[in-house]
């Protein structure tokens, strides 16, 4: 039994000492329970599993040569366009007008071919030898055709077989004409009027006379341009003053313009090839012979035609 003090009481060290002895018996026995027990690990914070299945660890992937860039060529910038020159009053070479002209003289109708000067000259006619009353003819087609051009255009004046006045020379026509195919001149007499024509070059003359060594020629009358400037000259008969359909023929340095007008007198035509920008100009037979041939007709076809001016 613990010894009393005098006092009755028991003394402070033994109460210490007994304290002492059952805090370690205590902490004996609870470290050898807790030694027993598993361990129950803490969740670590923030992590959210509750809808998300646990991930299956992915392969890491191989890594891929990257490929050696091929540059995007740069587009070809096209070049600018070149500003659209201004029409002249001529159709474009090759082309084919059939508005009005605008002349010193007025505004006139006008189907118009324009053809390089390039092109070669052939005259021919239907008759292989002079002819004075029902001469052959044909239309103006069949002179392109059959003697390999691409254009053409009717001839010089001819008496037609309808008119009272022509019954004794059907056909027949009144100036010098060159047979390309024939080599030769035909009516080489009648030299009354202004020439075109052709020996590698065009030549035009405002006074009519015979030429050797060409390659093709026609005679009519008037003349209506004479290096640029208007050359109808006195003798023009009624018919040919008053305003009704005219053909003709002219050219510069550049270009032939083949012209048929319409409700024109003479020296209107010749405004109008002006205008055209044709330096030299011949008249040629008019009215219901008038024909611009090509490609099909652009003017006509008119009548048949005793002769005709074809291009190749």
């Amino acid at each position: 039994m613990p010894r009393l003090n005098s006092f009755g009481v028991i003394s402070l060290p033994l109460i210490l000492f007994f304290f002492s002895l059952a805090g370690l018996t205590i902490y004996a026995g609870s470290k050898s329970f807790f030694a027993n027990q598993e361990p129950t690990p803490s969740p670590s914070p923030f992590t959210y599993a509750l809808f998300s299945p646990s991930p299956s660890p992915s392969p890491s992937p191989s890594p891929s040569p990257s490929p050696t860039p091929v540059p995007t060529p740069k587009p070809s910038v096209a070049p600018a366009a070149s500003s659209t020159p201004k029409p002249s009053v001529a159709p474009a070479v090759g082309a084919t007008s059939g508005g009005n002209v605008q002349t010193e003289r007025g505004s006139f109708r006008a189907t118009v071919v324009t053809l390089p000067i390039s092109a070669r000259m052939f005259t021919d006619t239907a008759s292989d030898s002079d002819c004075k009353s029902d001469c052959p003819t044909k239309p103006l087609a069949d002179y392109v055709s059959g003697n390999g051009g691409f254009a053409g255009i009717h001839g010089s004046y001819a008496c037609p077989a309808d008119y009272p006045a022509c019954a004794d020379k059907k056909n027949s026509f009144e100036t010098a004409i060159y047979n390309s195919r024939l080599n030769k001149w035909m009516y080489d007499i009648h030299w009354s009027g202004a020439m075109i024509y052709y020996d590698g070059s065009y030549h035009y003359r405002q006074s009519a006379g015979r030429v050797d060594g060409i390659s093709a020629g026609i005679v009519n009358y008037p003349g209506l341009l004479n290096d640029g400037n208007i050359s109808v000259e006195g003798g023009v008969d009624a018919k040919q003053g008053s305003k009704n359909t005219k053909g003709g023929m002219g050219f510069n340095d550049s270009n032939i313009f083949l012209v048929v007008a319409y409700g024109v007198d003479m020296n209107d035509f010749a405004a109008v090839f002006k205008a055209l920008g044709a330096k030299y100009a011949l008249n040629l037979d008019g009215g219901g012979s008038v024909a611009i041939w090509q490609g099909g007709y652009k003017a006509g076809p008119g009548r048949n035609l005793p002769n005709a001016v074809v291009f190749k």
